[in-house]
């Protein structure tokens, strides 16, 4: 089978780091290539010449001087968050650009015809001809304007565009602000088909991330996942010879967002950021920050439980646990934690003995010179097995237990080379299940995509993806948070709900409805919020066994008391 051909639409001659990494990834596709770069070149307007006071008189209009002051403010933020960035190695590297040249591929320029707003972009008839005369199967807008006119039909697949915002919700721009100026929780894309009905494409990717502190983490953010999914879009184009089918459109009822700001939406943004790099300096100093807790209670069934009546167990010195687990052996009963420690900045898992009269703490289960989190416990076959999350291996790893409750062996790394968390096996209709968070982009995101995998045991070394990966893309019910199950023996997921810049700041139980190695439902059960003490602002973990209910909960404390 012949590889497809793609154009890329560029504005000039360095690309962005997305733009750079779109084109790395087709390099090593077998299904379709970036064939050449089409740089759009716009024409240089020929400037009137004005005398020294009508210039002035012309700056001294209202909106013309707001107009200018909106430009510039705008400029100044952005340039602050890009120092900001640059500052950090770990950071930087986000907003390096890649010239043309360096790619490697043939380019040719185009010269857009450009509407007096400025927004809409039409190519001439000879710049429709070079690009025809390329022979490719379709384009990918990557660069400005909005295009209008015969280039939307000039290849078979036409042209692919992002809209870095969820076009249900945000409409405008600029990618990734309005979202962090609004502090919503999460920051959407959609990848779609364009047509000559601006926004009115067909859409066949929708996603969402958690939205990010500042403007420009977002973006990058952002974009960095969207061009992941560009690459998996047009696999599947090429894979099976046609689009998918479109998403279904819902009436758009939000205002159109401005790519420049006014000034007092701009005022207040940036009051926001600087006051937030100066208390990130004072909790520094003072030793604060958000800290995890776990609480447990004895109660008959998980859906009866009244969580303000459970019992906290006190955070070790230096030290945070979370990511409850919780399992029942010989009339006792264990907790399985994450064990966090500052001055290590590690996770190592421990457990805890609780009975009606308190909890004691066991000591080391689980170590290693990577972090580990999320105790996930299976009992098959008369074995108790873990499988805790050891993302920064690059692993999904199973331990087994040989001398209950505190000695493990590594069991089996049942996947690797993979950016996961919070894996969660279970069976089902004759098959073994993996739910599991992967970070597709590499962008340190497990909260956005819930991925299913099918094997025949559960110690499988040979999963099988679901065939709607991510069966999820939404921050707000994506990621892990427990599996449960009910007396009828229905089977529940525990998801875990993430708020403006806070991790894990409610959660909720969906009943699964339908699995099967086509498909994935589920209903939401219950939805929980962090309001059963009166201090907490977050939560994320819900686990029970035979009487035996565990949760976490977050805090705004000193952290190494």
């Amino acid at each position: 089978m012949a590889k497809l051909k793609f154009g890329l639409i560029v504005d000039n001659a360095n690309l962005p780091l997305m733009l750079a990494e779109m084109v790395r990834t087709a390099s090593t596709s077998d299904l379709y290539s970036i064939d050449c770069l089409i740089v759009q070149q716009p024409p240089v307007p020929v400037a009137a010449s004005k005398t020294f006071l009508q210039k002035a008189a012309l700056l001294l209009q209202p909106r013309e001087l707001e107009s200018k002051l909106r430009f510039r403010l705008f400029k100044f933020i952005v340039g602050l968050e890009r120092f900001m960035l640059l500052r950090r190695p770990e950071t930087s590297i986000y907003l390096q650009t890649t010239p043309i040249v360096d790619t490697g591929l043939p380019s040719i320029t185009v010269t857009p015809e450009i509407s007096d707003s400025g927004y809409v972009y039409r190519y001439t008839e000879d710049d429709l001809r070079n690009i025809a005369d390329l022979g490719l199967d379709g384009l990918i807008r990557g660069g400005s304007g909005i295009l209008k006119g015969d280039i939307l039909s000039l290849c078979r697949f036409g042209v692919l565009s992002f809209h870095h915002g969820d076009n249900d919700q945000f409409r405008g721009g600029p990618a990734g602000f309005w979202e962090v100026y609004r502090r919503e929780k999460s920051t959407g894309f959609i990848i779609q088909k364009l047509g000559d009905e601006i926004d009115g494409g067909d859409v066949f990717v929708k996603g969402s991330i958690g939205t990010q502190q500042t403007y420009l983490q977002n973006q990058i953010k952002l974009y960095r996942k969207s061009g992941k999914f560009m690459h998996l879009l047009l696999e599947k184009i090429a894979r099976h010879g046609k689009l998918p089918d479109a998403r279904t459109p819902v009436p758009y009822a939000n205002p159109l967002f401005r790519f420049k700001p006014g000034l007092d939406v701009q005022a207040i943004y940036l009051w926001r950021y600087i006051w937030m790099y100066f208390m990130m300096q004072v909790d520094a100093v003072l030793g604060r920050g958000w800290r995890w807790g776990v609480s447990y209670q004895f109660v008959d069934n998980w859906q009866s439980a009244v969580l303000w009546r459970s019992t906290e167990i006190e955070n070790p010195k230096n030290h945070f646990i979370a990511d409850p687990f919780v399992i029942a052996r010989n009339g006792k009963h264990y907790i399985y934690v994450e064990d966090y420690d500052y001055a290590t900045s590690k996770g190592v898992i421990t457990v805890y003995a609780v009975d009606q009269h308190g909890y004691r703490d066991l000591g080391l289960v689980l170590e290693e010179d990577f972090h580990l989190s999320y105790p996930y416990l299976l009992d098959h076959n008369d074995e108790l097995y873990m499988i805790p999350e050891s993302e920064q291996k690059r692993e999904i790893r199973m331990y087994r237990c040989t001398d209950f409750p505190l000695k493990w062996e590594l069991h089996r790394v049942l996947m690797s080379d993979i950016a996961a968390t919070d894996s969660t096996v279970f069976e089902h209709n004759g098959k073994w299940w993996m739910f599991t968070n992967v970070d597709s982009a590499n962008v340190e995101d497990h909260d956005s995509e819930l991925h299913i995998f099918y094997a025949d045991a559960p110690d499988s070394t040979e999963w099988t993806p679901h065939a709607r990966n991510p069966v999820i893309f939404d921050s707000l019910f994506a990621r892990m948070g427990g599996f449960l199950t009910d007396d009828d023996g229905q089977k529940y997921r525990v998801y875990q709900k993430q708020g403006f810049a806070v991790y894990g700041e409610a959660m909720g139980i969906a009943k699964i409805e339908q699995l099967d190695e086509n498909d994935y439902r589920e209903s939401i059960f219950v939805e929980i919020e962090p309001t059963f003490y009166k201090d907490i602002r977050g939560t994320h973990t819900y686990a029970y066994d035979q009487g035996l209910l565990a949760i976490d909960h977050l805090r705004w404390s000193r952290l190494h008391d």
